[in-house]
């Protein structure tokens, strides 16, 4: 079974997260950044891999999670759950099981009201 994978910010965190990906044969499906020297590039440049992969880094991730249908999200774009939240909550509506960096995730009442715990069992997914 083919996993497939949206990466979820394309910093130098993500761009190692997408290499993992690749080298460990996941089905990398979309890119998602708001960095406009990014937007519209092809991951492959961003991370480095010397070629070209058919996936353009976009900025809307509405579009990319809906049009991609990811397995797993691959979610690195900040360090604070209350100002992720909305990106990850993104994930868990299109049904994406969801890998964070997001530091805060381990301690989440910091900053937020909503437990990352009751979402996940709300929805069936998992973070």
């Amino acid at each position: 079974m083919t996993i497939r994978v949206v990466v979820y910010g394309v910093g130098p965190i993500g761009q190692l997260i997408a290499r993992v990906a690749f080298d460990r044969g996941f089905d990398v499906v979309g890119a998602i950044d708001i960095d406009p020297q990014k937007v519209g590039k092809d991951l492959g440049e961003i991370i480095g891999l010397g070629k070209t992969l058919g996936i353009r880094v976009e900025s809307d991730a509405d579009k990319v999670l809906r049009d991609a249908k990811p397995d797993i999200v691959l979610h690195s774009t900040g360090s604070f759950f209350d100002r992720v939240y909305p990106q990850i909550m993104k994930a868990i509506r299109v049904d994406a099981d969801v890998i964070s960096t997001c530091e805060t995730l381990a301690w989440p009442g910091i900053g937020i009201q909503t437990s990352p715990s009751l979402l996940i069992t709300t929805q069936g997914i998992t973070m």
